[in-house]
């Protein structure tokens, strides 16, 4: 996909705006609407994915403006280009944002819906250390885009992180 700078910021600014949607509605309809334990988990899940996608995506779109050179942030002629690549990564943060949640099952030991969701403690996978370790790892563990691919798990599991921790429950 080719946009301008000028589109590639519309485009993240509507990213933003959806950002804050998903996150300010998604609790309210699991908890209000969604009657069914495993259409929760899935519905949460889809939030976290959708959430930890939309903030990579807001990510590398930032990256494509600042590193362009030469014309304003503003500039219609300037060209930003998404290549298939930016998709893969875009997938691959959903993915690490929808698998955090793995770990309450491995801490519940169970795969009760009250287990899961009733824990004494966060899960491992729901710490900060957890977060900066899995970026550390994949920072060295990624031989082409080592920096990407850091930034990109960093941003999957903390906004993970965050909207558990706002989450009311």
């Amino acid at each position: 996909m080719r946009l301008t700078k000028f589109e590639t910021v519309q485009l993240i600014s509507i990213c933003q705006i959806l950002l804050i949607l998903i996150v300010r509605i998604s609790d309210y309809f699991i908890e209000y609407f969604v009657q069914c334990n495993i259409c929760k988990i899935l519905s949460d899940n889809i939030c976290h994915s959708t959430i930890a996608g939309t903030i990579y995506l807001i990510t590398n779109a930032l990256e494509k403006i600042f590193l362009s050179q030469g014309e304003s942030l503003f500039s219609r002629n300037r060209i930003i280009v998404f290549n298939p690549n930016d998709l893969v990564q875009i997938l691959s943060s959903m993915t690490i944002g929808s698998l955090l949640d793995l770990d309450h099952i491995i801490y519940a030991q169970s795969f009760s819906y009250y287990s899961i969701t009733h824990l004494s403690t966060r899960p491992f996978g729901h710490s900060i250390t957890f977060c900066i370790i899995a970026s550390i790892i994949s920072l060295i563990v990624s031989w082409k885009y080592p920096i990407r691919a850091g930034v990109l798990t960093f941003s999957a599991i903390f906004s993970h992180q965050l909207r558990d921790s706002g989450a009311q429950k």
